[in-house]
């Protein structure tokens, strides 16, 4: 039993199911995610997928990469697309990879953080339904209060604030 759309496939082997991503060779990395950091906190979305029962989740900017594009570019581009917002190469700073859920998806993607300094939104494409700063405080404050779940917002804080300790402080 296979299934697939023009991205993604579910595969089946011997009872076990999971899903890959067209085009992408294995171990491969998949998409980016980006972290936008600005001078008070971080601009994180909010979304209401149906794989969550449309339960509010809130999220960085992510995206697959398109064929021949690096995944700094994919990440940079998925920014400008669901922010508005325009981050130069130099602004953009790698945290590694996450595989989001090893036993379900077949996917590595590569994170990032981007310095966004004070720039002000600008209108994405509408895939989430807002996008917001929050502050250092309120961000710990959510952190504590289990607020946010997503695999890559928490994986990208997490990185961040290994790299600089000091970034969630007051």
């Amino acid at each position: 039993m296979n299934k697939e759309n023009k991205w993604f496939r579910v595969v089946e082997d011997d009872g076990w199911f999971w899903v890959e991503h067209k085009n992408v060779p294995p171990g491969d990395v998949a998409g980016g995610a980006i972290l936008p950091v600005t001078t008070r906190g971080v601009i994180l979305q909010s979304h209401r997928r149906r794989s969550q029962a449309g339960a509010e989740t809130f999220e960085i900017p992510r995206g697959l990469r398109d064929e021949g594009e690096t995944a700094a570019a994919c990440a940079l581009r998925e920014l400008h697309e669901e922010t508005g917002l325009l981050v130069a190469a130099d602004d953009l700073h790698p945290l590694g990879y996450l595989r989001p859920d090893t036993g379900l998806l077949a996917a590595r993607v590569a994170l990032f953080w981007a310095d966004v300094k004070d720039t002000p939104l600008g209108v994405g494409d509408g895939e989430a339904l807002k996008n917001f700063e929050i502050t250092r405080a309120a961000l710990r404050d959510w952190l504590v209060q289990d607020r946010i779940e997503d695999a890559f917002a928490l994986a990208a804080i997490l990185r961040l604030t290994i790299a600089k300790p000091d970034w969630l402080a007051d």
